[in-house]
This record gives C-alpha cells, sequence and structure tokens, in this order.
C-alpha cells in the first residue's frame, strides 16, 4: 500500500484499506483484531512522516 501524504483523508483511506484487508480474511479474524491491523496502519502512516526525516 502506498500512501500519498499525510492529510487526515489519506490516513482514513490507509485505515479502510487495511480494514477491508481485515474483513477479507478467511478464517476471519477474532472480533477483538479484526481493528489490529488499521491501528498499526493509522500509527504507521501518522508516524513514518514524523519521524522518518521526510519533514
Amino acid at each position: 500500500m502506498v500512501v500519498e501524504g499525510d492529510s487526515p483523508a489519506a490516513l482514513a483511506h490507509a485505515r479502510d484499506i487495511a480494514r477491508a484487508f481485515a474483513d477479507q480474511l478467511d478464517p476471519a479474524a477474532a472480533p477483538w483484531t479484526a481493528e489490529t491491523p488499521a491501528l498499526v496502519v493509522s500509527e504507521l502512516t501518522t508516524n513514518a512522516p514524523r519521524h522518518g526525516g521526510g519533514r
């Protein structure tokens, strides 16, 4: 996945892609872990530009 920019819309799109991925898993992820990929992607897409030397 490539996220272009760090706007709130780009971050929301990245989370949506992660949720869609989790929803497609077979067997399905347990309900308490289904949001984990979205959380990880959200953290990475928020922190990468901030701490990765891109700014």
